[in-house]
């Protein structure tokens, strides 16, 4: 309905051509829609109006992904990002634009910019493209900086596309079902029907045609609560039908749709020409519909059509699909001849890297393993429904309890007979003179590492050899701190194959490490400068300053550089694109490098080719949760104890951790269970096995994971006194609850050392809810316990919505961001929530969040709080309006993190610091996560 026109000439003339716009978009007329847009961006250009400027282009970059104009919406969203990420590039625009609207855009459209560009960028270039996996990381970004949580689902349909192109439908119809049953947080959009689109489409591919017909039916249910309700119906119509047809059902489309209450109508879809996308799926639904009526070149004539257009448009996903389609159906017409020559045209156009899917439908219809037809099924079609294993776990449930998918077929990488390579003997020999391989001896192990690296690289015969050669020396020169001269090896030896790909592989790896030795041997370089100068400093008769020049050791020009390590790893992968070992070290590489979209797309297909490899499941969990994707992180993990048999204690003890933080104890007892079982060395496994047994009334088997814990920390342990604590209370008896809180109470949490400050918080907020379950309501714990919560600033939110709710509901209420300064006095240090790490801070900034009618009565409640936390008067220094129109209870909603002034920067630069030489120190631990050598890993899955 359009909107009211407002008074001025200008802005009624701006919100006459937005209403026709919407108008126009609404009804899936997307080319019309752009041409109106782009005479409102005109008019709002020439009259400087940045913020209808922004939105009007932001209009255009979202309908030319249906016109396939791929190369205009990135150029605009680039446009647009700059605009809203950088005030100053806005103020160009318009120097005087209203403050709340930029920051109402800035905070709503952010995301939807950079959704829009990897969108455009997955168009032109594929979803396996790394132009995609950055945007995709830097969106994600742009959500948890805004706040704007619930539109990570925007970019999760990327997750979909990226790990179906890269052949691992599973995961893909994990992430597909994670949309599908996520409802939309208030009003910031439902994306519920592209999750169940996304779903369905994966079963029909994968021949499940029952789940197909169930899963369009549920988007065609969706579709009406969609952003944009008569193109996503459309869209589903299609869907729908295409499963019906080749299911051999097409009969029952009209009355399936008109069961969910949307009339089949083909009259409601617009021009071509206004929405080629939607008309290329409904191509393929006529395709489908003519083959399954035996009208063959009918058919073949469509895709055939359709082909050559989205190949024109640089149309990657749909073209890939497409043309796999058109394969599939000349097959089926005995025309092998024509279909082996567009087969060979797409895998010369596409890397298998970046198209497993397409390649392998391909495969599956040329090996005979499926029929051909008019999709291209990645596995021989069935009507039977195929029970999918529960987004959550039942409780107890182990792994192996339940009937997994079929497996996936990991990649067989050809087995080399290593006795009978040229050197297979001379490295027999190395390893019978090695029995204990890296634990052995400093002394033989460098006699054994200068022979191979002596051995003339121009005299390997082999390839395989030489890349062996390279892996295993580098095994041993990890622990000998010499990764530097593998690399001087490596690099001749590169000279000699530079097209295999293990080699490759290998010397990037081989380069990493040196890389990271000699990032090593700067930090110590410079530690001993500090510590000279200081000592020079402190000595009145020195003279002593340090070296002005670097060391010759730190200027080694023989080293390779980012854009080398980087060139040779993606080499190796494009010239071998199905080795998983290979895709594991390209991830850990381009981790290193800081390259995270990449490093988790190596992770992902080294994961999807082979289940087992428990060092991708883990890294690739650890990426997920770095990015707080505990969820996807679970799901990987799980997916590796489940389908790929692996009984890896490090998965199990990782999954616990992941359902722990997700509060599935259920989930989580049963991991921690089969950590413990595989012989786990984690020292903390006892401590988060009893809390999840506690949680889920288990206290019998928490009490012997206490004493465990207890066993190999002392019984005086903060820890294993809180949850002895918590299981008193649990079994009644509160005597005990009050004796053990009393003297949890009487520590000073400075003397609480091998627990980080979350790890604090989380024991005291339990300990509160043991104290409010278990003891009556006028104990003085109660009081004793929220008064130690609030000095050491990490009252739950349970707490304040309990207080708030003694409030009338009010209508109207603003929500607030406050910051308030707290000063310290000398008491601080010995003040009994005193943290370690706090004890030399003379003041703290705290955060807090508020409901209110107005500032003034925000202020209030925040300095109300707060003074509750030190006997010093607190000041109030910012109260930032977030957001208005709540019905709700007033007070305070949470209290966040405290921050020192004075250090703040210099920690976060210390923080980074010492990641950098973490990860240049991280190859000396043997059993870390990230040592790239892999000390458990076979030479015989070198190649």
């Amino acid at each position: 309905m359009p909107s009211e026109l407002p008074a001025d000439p200008l802005d009624r003339q701006i919100q006459e051509l937005w209403d026709r716009m919407q108008e126009l978009e609404e009804r899936g007329l997307f080319r019309s829609t752009i041409r109106v847009a782009q005479e409102l961006r005109r008019l709002t250009k020439t009259e400087r109006r940045l913020v209808p400027y922004i939105r009007a282009t932001l209009v255009i970059t979202h309908c030319a992904l249906a016109t396939y104009e791929a190369e205009l919406g990135m150029e605009l969203a680039t446009e647009m990002v700059a605009l809203l990420e950088s005030e100053e590039h806005a103020r160009q625009f318009q120097p005087d634009f209203p403050d709340d609207e930029y920051r109402n855009v800035v905070f709503w459209l952010s995301t939807c910019a950079y959704h829009h560009l990897g969108s455009h960028a997955a168009i032109r270039y594929g979803y396996g493209s790394p132009r995609v996996r950055d945007v995709v990381r830097e969106g994600n970004e742009v959500c948890r900086r805004t706040g704007k949580i619930a539109c990570l689902d925007c970019f999760r349909d990327y997750t979909v596309w990226v790990y179906l192109t890269l052949g691992d439908e599973q995961t893909a119809l994990h992430f597909a079902r994670s949309i599908e049953n996520k409802l939309p947080i208030l009003d910031q959009g439902d994306h519920r029907f592209e999750g169940a689109r996304m779903h369905a489409f994966i079963h029909l591919l994968c021949g499940r045609l029952s789940d197909a017909v169930d899963q369009s039916r549920r988007a065609l249910e969706l579709a009406k609560v969609y952003h944009t309700p008569l193109p996503a119906k459309l869209d589903a119509f299609t869907l729908l039908g295409s499963a019906l047809y080749i299911s051999g059902r097409g009969n029952e489309l009209e009355e399936l749709c008109a069961e969910v209450g949307e009339p089949l109508d083909w009259s409601l879809f617009p021009p071509e020409d206004e929405n080629p996308a939607l008309a290329w799926r409904k191509a393929l639904f006529d395709a489908v519909v003519a083959v399954s009526e035996d009208r063959l070149a009918e058919a073949a004539a469509i895709l055939d059509r359709w082909d050559r257009r989205l190949s024109d448009w640089d149309a990657v996903p749909d073209w890939l699909e497409t043309r796999t389609r058109l394969i599939s159906v000349l097959r089926l017409m005995g025309k092998d001849g024509q279909a082996d020559g567009l087969e060979e045209d797409l895998r010369r156009r596409v890397n298998p890297g970046e198209a497993a899917l397409y390649y392998s439908r391909l495969d599956a219809v040329r090996s005979g393993k499926t029929p051909p037809n008019a999709v291209g099924f990645l596995y021989a079609p069935t009507t039977e429904r195929i029970p999918l294993p529960p987004l959550t776990q039942r409780a107890g449930e182990s792994p192996d309890e339940t009937q997994p998918q079929k497996p996936a077929e990991n990649s067989q990488v050809p087995a080399v007979d290593w006795d009978k390579t040229p050197m297979g003997p001379l490295f027999n020999a190395w390893f019978q003179r090695l029995p204990d391989g890296t634990d052995a001896a400093a002394k033989d192990m460098e006699v054994i590492l200068d022979e191979m690296l002596a051995f003339d690289p121009a005299d390997v015969e082999l390839p395989e050899d030489g890349a062996r050669l390279i892996f295993v020396a580098g095994q041993l020169a990890s622990v000998l701190r010499r990764e530097k001269d593998v690399w001087y090896w490596a690099r001749k030896l590169l000279e000699r194959f530079p097209e295999h790909p293990d080699v490759l592989n290998l010397a990037a790896t081989a380069g990493l490490g040196a890389w990271m030795r000699q990032a090593q041997i700067a930090a110590e370089w410079q530690q001993s400068q500090d510590q000279d100068a200081r000592g020079a400093t402190s000595d009145t008769a020195g003279d002593a300053t340090p070296a002005d020049t670097l060391p010759e050791d730190l200027t080694d020009s023989q080293l390779p550089d980012q854009q080398m390590l980087e060139h040779l790893m993606r080499k190796s992968l494009d010239l071998r694109p199905d080795h998983p070992r290979h895709f594991y070290r390209a991830g850990v590489l381009f981790h290193v490098l800081g390259l995270q979209g990449d490093a988790e797309w190596c992770f992902a297909r080294s994961f999807a080719l082979d289940r087992t490899q428990s060092a991708a499941a883990l890294a690739l969990a650890e990426v997920y949760a770095e990015s707080k994707r505990d969820e996807d992180a679970l799901f990987v993990l799980d997916l590796c104890l489940r389908e790929g048999k692996v009984e890896d204690a490090d998965v199990a003890w990782e999954a616990g951790l992941a359902a722990f933080r997700l509060d599935r104890f259920a989930e989580a007892a049963t991991y921690f269970h089969l950590a413990g079982q595989w012989r786990s060395a984690q020292p903390w496994l006892s401590y988060y096995y009893a809390w999840a047994l506690l949680q889920i009334s288990r206290p019998d088997e928490a009490e012997t994971q206490i004493d465990v814990f207890a066993e190999l920390h002392g019984p005086d342990h903060f820890a294993a006194r809180a949850l002895r604590a918590w299981l008193a209370g649990v079994r009644g008896e509160a005597d005990a609850v009050r004796e053990i809180i009393q003297s949890l109470l009487d520590v000073p949490l400075r003397e609480v050392e091998d627990l980080t400050p979350l790890g604090i918080e989380k024991i005291l907020r339990q300990l509160w809810r043991v104290v409010k379950s278990y003891l009556p309501a006028d104990d003085p714990l109660q009081s004793a316990m929220v008064e130690r919560l609030f000095q050491a600033g990490m009252v739950p939110d349970d707490f304040f919505e309990e207080e708030r709710s003694r409030r009338p509901v009010t209508e109207g209420l603003v929500y607030y961001e406050c910051v308030v300064e707290q000063p310290l006095d000398d008491n601080w240090p010995t003040h009994p929530a005193c943290l370690v790490q706090q004890a030399h801070w003379r003041e703290y900034y705290a955060s807090w969040g508020v409901l209110a009618r107005n500032e003034e009565e925000a202020e209030h409640y925040v300095i109300q709080a707060q003074q509750r936390c030190y006997s010093l008067p607190p000041t109030l220094m910012s109260c930032e309006e977030a957001d208005d129109g709540f019905r709700d209870r007033p007070g305070v909603v949470w209290q966040g993190t405290r921050e020192c002034p004075d250090e703040y920067d210099e920690e976060t630069q210390e923080r980074l610091d010492r990641i950098a030489e973490e990860l240049a120190a991280g190859d000396d631990e043997s059993d870390g996560d990230d040592n790239f050598l892999d000390e458990d890993e076979e030479d015989d899955d070198l190649i």
